[in-house]
């Protein structure tokens, strides 16, 4: 229950979501982003800054490949590409996020070129109208998240159970509170609910994992679990705790397609 609701009363999402000129602005306690849609030829790229506690997030949706410049200096590369090892794709980012979110700040364009999957390219300008204010009306949204939520007006929605790390540190005897459950809880909270797919994932995950983690406890000896805990969990528990949180998620993402299966 909230924090100063009463039993039956229903809180409002704390989450406030609005538009700034071309820019969707986002801010809640944990996260807050700032988004644009940019029209090239027949595609539609989402550019999706994402910022929790000072870091940054640059996606390009439907490339493979994009290059970054302001003017004629270079600031970085967004990049999809298949790992072989891990049976998935992931993207990055090789360059300062930083940087460029400082070019939008400071009223410059970027250059965008982008390559498709077919290697045909496109290339076009994120113009940076209205990126500053954009940027200043989200922290003032998730500070106004906060004073809402503090004094009962709305609610943020969190999400409870870790279901299978749970499971799997349960049958070899550790507590609710031990140091892979407290690991894997703020990975959660600190990395993927930063963008609105990895939410989406989270909520995946809590509809998948109780019937999961049903199926794997009723095997005999817990011997699944305990494979579980030592392929996946464990390994989850230390990249997420040296702060690799893409190889964790990509790591937990593989663990859910297989028992999902």
């Amino acid at each position: 229950m909230a924090r100063g609701a009463g039993a039956q009363e229903v809180l409002p999402d704390c989450t406030q979501t609005t538009t700034y000129g071309s820019w969707t602005v986002t801010g809640a306690r944990l996260w807050g982003s700032v988004l644009r849609e940019v029209a090239s030829g027949d595609e539609t790229f989402k550019v999706i800054f994402d910022f929790n506690a000072g870091s940054f997030g640059l996606t390009f949706a439907n490339a493979y490949h994009a290059t970054i410049h302001r003017g004629g200096e270079f600031l970085g590369a967004y990049i999809y590409e298949y790992d072989a090892e891990f049976d998935d794709w992931f993207e990055w980012f090789d360059g300062d996020e930083v940087r460029v979110v400082n070019a939008l700040t400071e009223g410059s364009d970027l250059a965008i070129g982008a390559t498709y999957s077919d290697d045909s390219t496109e290339s076009y300008t994120i113009d940076s109208f209205g990126f500053s204010d954009a940027l200043g009306l989200m922290e003032r949204q998730r500070d106004n998240a906060i004073t809402l939520e503090d004094a009962g007006k709305c609610e943020y929605e969190e999400f409870e159970g870790c279901f299978l790390t749970t499971a799997t540190c349960g049958v070899i005897g550790l507590p609710d509170d031990c140091f892979e459950l407290r690991a894997l809880r703020r990975f959660r909270d600190r990395y993927m609910t930063r963008t609105a797919d990895r939410r989406a994932e989270i909520a995946d995950y809590y509809a998948q994992a109780p019937t999961i983690a049903a199926r794997l406890a009723a095997e005999p000896g817990g011997r699944s679990l305990r494979g579980l805990y030592r392929s996946t969990i464990l390994p989850c528990v230390v990249l997420a705790a040296l702060g690799f949180d893409r190889l964790t998620h990509r790591l937990y993402r593989r663990m859910m397609r297989r028992l999902a299966a």
